[in-house]
């Protein structure tokens, strides 16, 4: 009964992500992603893979294999790795209801740190798969 009552708590927010989600993901096709993250921009995909990242909400069950089709389209692999961490870590679009629970100032941070890591952990891989030597 308790989980439920929080639940509807939380549904107006959930349902305004999911709305958003949706517009954002309609007008960005994919065609698009793989032409900012490609290997021959690779400071401008990390950071484009960065926001992308970002401003996405989906599971990862879904982003790992996406992840894996962006690869195969030719996308470097620090963009994905950049996009991939801050997809799990950063939660712009899920603010809202984050604040709510935690306060505008620990969701802050710890968006902040996720993104700063993500682009961390985008270095590393991009010195373990030659892309920066």
């Amino acid at each position: 009964m308790i989980a439920w009552k929080r639940f509807i708590k939380i549904l107006p927010a959930f349902v305004q992500m999911l709305i958003i989600v949706s517009v954002i993901l309609y007008f960005i096709p994919p065609d698009v992603i793989t032409k900012y993250l490609g290997p021959g921009n690779k400071w401008i995909g990390v950071f484009t893979g960065s926001l992308l990242g970002a401003i996405s909400l989906m599971p990862g069950f879904i982003a790992y294999p996406l992840a894996g089709i962006l690869l195969k389209e030719g996308v470097s692999y620090m963009a994905i790795a950049s996009f991939v961490t801050t997809l799990m870590m950063v939660g712009i679009l899920t603010y809202p209801v984050e604040k709510k629970y935690f306060g505008a100032k620990v969701t802050i941070f710890r968006n902040l740190l996720g993104f700063i890591n993500a682009i961390f952990i985008a270095l590393i891989i991009g010195l373990l798969y030659g892309e920066l030597i």
